[in-house]
C-alpha cells in the first residue's frame, strides 16, 4: 500500500468575509470527512487560521 500526502492551499482565507474562505472552509471540512487511512493530509493556512482544521493539520 501506497502512502499518500496532500497539501491544501487554503492562503485565501485570510480574507474571512468572501466566498473563497467559504470555499476553502467547506472543501477542507470535506477532504478530512472523506480522506482514505492511508493520506495524510496538510493544509497551507494563513497564521490568524492556524487551529481551524485542527492543531496538528497547519502548515
Amino acid at each position: 500500500m501506497m502512502n499518500r500526502h496532500v497539501v491544501f492551499d487554503c492562503e485565501r482565507m485570510k480574507y474571512p468575509n468572501n466566498g473563497l474562505f467559504s470555499y476553502c472552509e467547506q472543501l477542507g471540512k470535506a477532504l478530512l470527512h472523506q480522506k482514505p487511512p492511508d493520506c495524510r493530509l496538510a493544509f497551507y493556512i494563513p497564521e490568524k487560521q492556524k487551529g481551524f482544521f485542527g492543531k496538528r493539520r497547519n502548515m
